[in-house]
């Protein structure tokens, strides 16, 4: 094999080797950074780890020793880590269309709502919203949702909704939160009273 064949054939084989390390490493970085992201949010929204009381009486109180705080998320993170790949291997081996389409309509119903509560959020911030409201909203906004696509091909001439359902919910979402939201009261600048260090009041 003359040289020059020879410097190809190792150039070639280093830059297939490079590629499959990057490729790897940069999968191995997205799986880690999913494992975190899963037991910080389990650890913090389910075991409480960050509130200053636990009135519930369960879960991990805020006063608990470090050391018991880093197992418990050590723990929480070696559960992830086996849920994932069964997770990976059950849907490999259903590999159903019709469970992938199952799947995606259920979270039609379950998304949709938190689509338009973060669209409210986001574009009418200078609005307010009941609280107790909002859950009784995102229910029948789905349920609503349910009866549409149940009879969509009666009432919109044949129409039959796919993924585009979860649009409608969240809209219809939007739509109640609107309905049930008041405007937030304006704080003034010129209506507020101002008082300096030497206690005499100025209203500007």
């Amino acid at each position: 094999m003359s040289p020059l064949l020879l410097l190809l054939f190792i150039v070639s084989y280093f830059t297939v080797l490079i590629g499959i390390s990057f490729l790897t490493s940069r999968k191995a970085a997205d799986d880690s950074s999913a494992l975190t992201a899963l037991t910080t949010s389990f650890c913090i929204d389910f075991l409480g780890f960050d509130k200053r009381r636990d009135p519930s009486g369960s879960g991990m109180k805020p006063g608990a020793p470090e050391a018991r705080k880093r197992r418990t998320r050590h723990l929480v993170h070696l559960f992830f880590s086996v849920l994932i790949p069964l997770t990976v291997i059950a849907f490999n081996a259903l590999n159903n269309e019709a469970v992938v389409s199952a799947i995606f309509k259920v979270a039609s119903y379950t998304y949709g709502p938190l689509l338009g509560l973060y669209s409210f959020g986001l574009l009418l911030h200078t609005r307010k919203v009941r609280d107790r409201f909002v859950p009784f909203i995102c229910l029948i906004s789905s349920i609503c949702c349910l009866y549409l696509n149940a009879y969509s091909q009666t009432w919109l001439g044949g129409y039959i909704f796919d993924n585009d359902l979860i649009i409608v919910n969240g809209g219809l979402t939007f739509l109640l939160l609107l309905i049930c939201s008041k405007k937030c009261p304006s704080t003034s600048t010129h209506s507020r009273t101002t008082i300096p260090e030497n206690g005499i009041s100025m209203t500007p």
